[in-house]
């Protein structure tokens, strides 16, 4: 089963306050990348904002009753090496547009 990386964009959020680690006083959106396990391309879309999904519905972000629209930024296929190696999959916010 092939390994892919999918970046992710999500929008549609208004977190006053802001976010530790974040400067701004609201933030509006945020990139995140993850790492899945796919038979297709579609597929790891479909894990992969799922993962988001379950973060902001039952997970860290639960607490701030958001639900953020998601769209894909990017795809690709990763071998075994890259899959292997520490992930940076945090989330990276912004104060949106």
């Amino acid at each position: 089963m092939p390994h892919f990386r999918v970046v992710l964009e999500g929008s549609g959020i208004a977190v006053a306050g802001g976010i530790a680690g974040v400067k701004s006083t609201v933030v509006r959106g945020f990139f995140v990348a993850r790492f899945v396990r796919a038979d297709s391309r579609e597929d790891a879309i479909a894990r992969a904002k799922d993962m988001v999904a379950d973060d902001w519905r039952r997970g860290v972000y639960a607490d701030l009753k958001e639900d953020p629209a998601v769209t894909v930024t990017n795809v690709e296929e990763v071998g075994l090496l890259k899959w292997l190696l520490p992930k940076h999959t945090g989330y990276i916010f912004h104060p949106g547009k």
